[in-house]
């Protein structure tokens, strides 16, 4: 992998496709996204969701790589997902992309419009063709800055043809439906601690909506309306509302997440509702942030499916020890580090490990967007613990404070109680709900 360019020098480049759809080795930190539901021939309804993850863990020399899957049997209830984490860049392929975990359990090859998954997830699993539909450029296709710290680039296929194959054990069903692909590329480590809800809509009528509601940050709020014919058009956040009508509080985590919406945007009043509420992705050892992704029906002036992508928001002390205080000799040093996309993932999975014991650190949503059955008395984290993970991962004084990449590795390891040795190669991540 090169070293990277200059900010600035990125920034002023185009989104080109199919370019795009490839590894980006220029900018620090980047996903490929997939979601669904699926009907099968023999009456199945099924969700599913893969996301792809790759970024630098030492710069110009070696990246790590992050898969999350998971699948929803919507006619029994049932939901499990993995995780993976393995060492090592993505194979560079023109126009094309080829992603896999080190055992082949969660696998996507494709580009150009034209995808193939491959999901192992608890019992169940999916071999998925996705081809066609619309590209929409979000952001005129090029970098956007985000008002909270770092940059993206942003496309979306909303409406591409899936069909393949459900497996359960000797049984197998095909099944089809419509797939939602996202990319995104560039400096996105501030987003995470940001937070934010996602949804995407698939309407019956053939439009699709998609919101994307940065929690904090109201300036980083849109959604992208498109009608049946693949015409796009944009509303800022003054152009549409977004309440939360219920609430579900996982047993796991301790998050209170909002799984029902009332969506208004010009020309539809549409009521989302999650089709089962445990859709966390979490589990006995999970790597990367909590949060819950989950198949929903959506009803109202139009009818159709959604799938929805909640990310609570830092506490305000794991936000404060992020930030470097410049008045704090060495302070912006152990800020870079946990701006580093590894860093944040440590530091994510920490505190999604530690949520459930602590309620200071749990992820959560603007007030009125969660729904929830009690309210407990709000507690602070000293910014200080942060402050004291990143001189760890940094090595203060190291060579790993100066390439906070290298120091950043362990921070996975202190997240996962010490669990050193497993990073580099596929360890196994499974939940139910």
């Amino acid at each position: 992998m090169p070293i990277l360019r200059d900010t600035n020098e990125l920034n002023d480049e185009p989104l080109l496709l199919p370019a795009a759809d490839a590894v980006q080795p220029e900018h620090a930190c980047q996903w490929w996204y997939w979601s669904g539901q699926l009907r099968g021939e023999a009456g199945g309804r099924y969700g599913f969701q893969a996301a792809f993850f790759a970024a630098e863990a030492l710069r110009g020399a070696l990246w790590g790589q992050m898969a999350h899957a998971a699948i929803v049997d919507l006619e029994r209830g049932r939901f499990a997902s993995e995780s993976r984490l393995w060492l090592g860049a993505p194979r560079r392929i023109e126009g094309r992309f080829d992603l896999g975990s080190r055992d082949g359990a969660l696998v996507a090859r494709g580009g150009d419009g034209r995808d193939r998954l491959e999901l192992r997830v608890g019992e169940l699993a999916l071999d998925l063709r996705a081809v066609g539909g619309p590209t929409i450029l979000h952001y005129d296709g090029r970098a956007h800055d985000y008002s909270f710290g770092g940059y993206t680039y942003y496309y979306s296929r909303p409406r591409m043809a899936g069909a393949g194959v459900v497996r359960r054990g000797g049984a197998a069903e095909a099944v089809r439906g419509e797939v939602w692909f996202d990319r995104q590329y560039g400096d996105l480590s501030a987003a995470l601690f940001e937070g934010w809800q996602w949804l995407s809509v698939h309407l019956d009528d053939g439009g699709t909506i998609m919101v994307f509601s940065f929690n904090r940050a109201e300036g980083e709020r849109f959604a992208a309306v498109v009608d049946a014919a693949g015409q796009a058009r944009w509303v800022g956040a003054e152009g549409f509302s977004l309440a939360a009508i219920d609430g579900w509080r996982s047993p796991r985590s301790g998050v209170e997440y909002p799984c029902g919406w009332r969506l208004r945007i010009e020309g539809h009043d549409l009521v989302i509702r999650a089709s089962t509420q445990a859709q966390e992705m979490n589990g006995p050892a999970w790597v990367g942030p909590v949060y819950w992704e989950g198949a929903c029906e959506v009803e109202g002036s139009h009818r159709g499916v959604a799938y929805v992508e909640l990310l609570g928001s830092m506490s305000a002390g794991v936000a404060e020890g992020s930030a470097p205080r410049e008045d704090v000799p060495g302070d912006r040093r152990r800020g870079r580090a946990l701006g580093h996309p590894v860093a944040a993932l440590g530091v994510a999975t920490g505190v999604g490990w530690l949520a459930a014991r602590v309620a200071a650190l749990r992820p959560s949503f603007p007030e009125g967007q969660v729904v929830a059955s009690e309210r407990r008395g709000e507690a602070r984290v000293d910014g200080s613990l942060i402050r004291r993970l990143a001189e760890r991962a940094g090595g203060r004084g190291s060579a790993g404070a100066t390439e906070p990449g290298l120091g950043a590795l362990t921070m996975l390891r202190l997240a996962r109680g010490g669990a050193g040795g497993r990073f580099g190669g596929a360890a196994r991540r499974a939940s139910a709900g």
